[in-house]
């Protein structure tokens, strides 16, 4: 089909470094969301938090829009409802494996999948980066690797919360539940990288004429879904006032990082971008470290300084 353009090539002048700033500034946002997210886990239910900040982030994204105007694109927002259906399924198939399988397994496998997809489906397609890149993303895999590895123990955050159910909480932790294994694990958090990559793939496909209606798009989707599990569940989604600030805070990042993402794939390739924002955990870690007092492991820290290292090699490109 013409109109699937799966990770589509772009010469090698067109990897700016707006593109790896942009990344970098979505990383951060999402980083900062996820610690937010985390630390309201322990007083509020998932659904609640999904829906505070997925609704805030879509009414900013949706006034951006509106000042910004354009009609929107059927085919535009077709892709981004997919990008919404794939963090749906990513989400829904980490939940799981972090139910059934240590954490230690699920979340890394997860990370390197939805970071690494994009480029074995872009040279499927034919387009090979330049070698430096090649190494900078083979570099920046594995720091995801270890960033997303976490410890043995739980983190002192998450001590009280309720059980992990979403992709913010495998930043810290290195253990899960016993129970079926490290093979399933594996392919639960294969399943899961495979449908954050479908998220990623599928914004790249948006024309850049779209605006950001395919943000809005996969947004819809995110907040549909998770109105009718609150429904199906009877589930309130009450955001106590005393944590509406936070809510807030998280839904600004999220949209931030949803509008830097996908602006980021339209000045360089997806390839790049999608392992520079899996770098996200490294600033969930440095939150957690400088203002709870969290120890970083040794594996960690040589994640923060791979990272680095392929961010600097991505930027001299």
């Amino acid at each position: 089909m013409p109109w699937l353009r799966l990770a589509r090539p772009r010469e090698d002048g067109e990897q700016t470094g707006l593109s790896v700033l942009l990344a970098l500034g979505a990383a951060c946002g999402w980083g900062f969301s996820d610690f937010v997210r985390a630390s309201l886990s322990r007083r509020m239910s998932v659904l609640s938090i999904l829906m505070g900040v997925q609704l805030c982030a879509m009414t900013l994204v949706g006034i951006a829009q509106a000042l910004l105007g354009g009609p929107p694109v059927g085919t535009d927002l077709a892709w981004g409802a997919l990008a919404g259906v794939g963090g749906v399924t990513g989400s829904s198939l980490l939940i799981f494996g972090y139910r059934v399988a240590p954490v230690g397994v699920v979340c890394p496998t997860s990370a390197v999948a939805a970071a690494g997809l994009p480029l074995l489906v872009s040279v499927a397609r034919g387009y090979v980066p330049p070698v430096s890149s090649f190494t900078a993303i083979a570099v920046g895999l594995v720091a995801v690797w270890l960033l997303s590895r976490g410890r043995g123990g739980n983190s002192e955050l998450l001590q009280d919360a309720p059980p992990p159910n979403l992709r913010w909480i495998g930043s810290w932790t290195g253990s899960g539940q016993s129970g079926v294994g490290d093979l399933t694990g594996a392919l639960m958090g294969l399943g899961s990288g495979t449908g954050y990559a479908l998220t990623y793939l599928s914004y790249d496909q948006a024309s850049s004429a779209a605006g950001l209606w395919p943000v809005l798009g996969s947004q819809t989707v995110v907040v549909t879904v998770a109105l009718l599990l609150a429904l199906a569940r009877r589930q309130s989604l009450h955001v106590p006032a005393s944590e509406l600030r936070l809510v807030l805070a998280a839904g600004v990042a999220t949209a931030a990082a949803l509008t830097c993402f996908l602006l980021a794939t339209r000045s360089g390739p997806v390839t790049t971008v999608a392992v520079l924002v899996s770098m996200s955990p490294a600033v969930t870690i440095t939150l957690a470290t400088a203002l709870l007092k969290e120890r970083t492991t040794a594996r960690q820290r040589l994640g923060f300084v791979l990272a680095l290292a392929a961010a600097g090699i991505l930027a001299a490109n």
